[in-house]
């Protein structure tokens, strides 16, 4: 069966690759081993002879199923048969007139499914590929994963893309390929035409969040930042001159990382986003990111400005930073003083570099003091301003 679906499938890929000129990625082999197992055990009668026969069914088998045929019409077991053998004497056309048949008698059935997958790669029909391969995700999930390269080939290619767009429409294929397509650190603009912005109310879900993270992630490990903040404005529908400056000041927690706040809790402490703003509760025993979002600020001198809130009896160890995000270079370390009072303003200046800090890392860092037991405070607002000349 994995000999038999591998010749059809490298087949299929070179006549694309020649005749559509999609250069889809080499055609792994093990698609027809990990939906070839499970899937088709039902047929295991069919299985047995494909295995023994790579080239396809035997005479003698053939004669038996469409005599088994005869006796039971509704059955899609010979238009498979049938199927086999009209593809390997190149009778494409027909062996995809069978497979419809087919598909009709039994939808359920994967190996249909596969073929099918198989004969509309041959032709290019992005449309059927992609729901023929979101209906064997239903049917297997996890099943489709060595399909996902052809799938965004299909999606980066001009003659396909919009046909692909449609049939991606609700499917559950639609965010794996934009993953997938992430991975790649293609243009972002092939991953939004097919994802719309997120409503407010999709991107207050935990899970939805991860998803656009997980889109991103990809562009900020390669330190491609400028794309990672283009995709990151579609979904939170956000303008280019936002990434200047600190987003969601007042920790209104409206919008989600990697330019919105990111917040963390450990063993070191807790952090909670309110109206009030951030609180913090830190223990201090142990070093923690309380919160950080990346920011794009252009070289040139800037003024750090945050305000406090409510607060114990005495201020947790923290302090404000400013990292490069390519070199690490520290350009601000801001550490909270005991002077600091309700309502105080504090400020302070750094400089972003010209060269090696085309982005930066905001964070709110809590630190092992020299007191131990659980402080408070809570954090109203926090703002970056740049000084122009200065």
């Amino acid at each position: 069966m994995v000999a038999t679906f591998s010749a059809l499938s490298l087949g299929a890929l070179a006549l694309l690759a020649m005749t559509w000129n999609l250069r889809l990625a080499p055609f792994d082999s093990r698609l027809a081993g990990s939906l070839a197992d499970d899937p088709f055990r039902v047929l295991s009668q069919t299985r047995a002879e494909l295995t023994r026969n790579p080239s396809g069914p035997s005479l003698a088998y053939r004669s038996a199923v469409l005599g088994a045929a005869r006796r039971e019409p509704l059955s899609d077991e010979a238009f498979v048969v049938a199927a086999f053998g009209a593809a390997n004497e190149g009778r494409y056309s027909e062996a995809l007139r069978l497979l419809e048949i087919a598909r009709q008698r039994d939808p359920r059935n994967a190996i249909t499914r596969v073929m099918l997958l198989e004969a509309y790669l041959r032709q290019a029909n992005a449309k059927q590929v992609v729901t023929e391969a979101g209906v064997l995700e239903r049917l297997r999930p996890g099943s489709t994963q060595t399909l996902l390269p052809v799938l965004a080939s299909l999606v980066q290619n001009d003659t396909t893309r919009a046909a692909t767009k449609q049939a991606l429409q609700g499917s559950l294929l639609n965010y794996p390929i934009m993953r997938e397509l992430a991975e790649q650190q293609v243009d972002p603009a092939l991953i939004m035409a097919l994802s719309a912005r997120m409503t407010a109310e999709q991107l207050s879900s935990d899970s939805i969040r991860q998803q656009v993270g997980g889109l991103i992630d990809p562009y900020l490990k390669a330190e491609r930042w400028p794309e990672a903040a283009q995709l990151w404005a579609h979904f939170y529908a956000r303008q280019p001159a936002d990434l200047g400056r600190v987003i969601d000041p007042k920790f209104s927690g409206n919008v989600g990382p990697p330019f919105g706040w990111q917040i963390s809790a450990s063993d070191g402490g807790l952090a909670e986003q309110s109206v009030a703003g951030l609180q913090v509760v830190h223990f201090g025993r142990k070093n923690w990111v309380v919160a950080r979002q990346a920011l794009l600020l252009t070289p040139g001198t800037y003024r750090l400005n945050y305000s406090l809130g409510t607060q114990g009896t005495s201020l947790p160890d923290l302090a404000w930073r400013v990292d490069c995000a390519t070199s690490g270079t520290t350009l601000i370390d801001l550490p909270f003083e005991r002077a600091n009072i309700l309502g105080t303003r504090v400020t302070d200046r750094f400089t972003v570099p010209v060269d090696a800090c085309p982005a930066q890392w905001l964070a709110l860092a809590a630190r092992v003091g020299d007191e131990r037991g659980a402080r408070s405070v809570v954090i109203r607002s926090v703002e970056i301003l740049r000084l122009g000349n200065e």
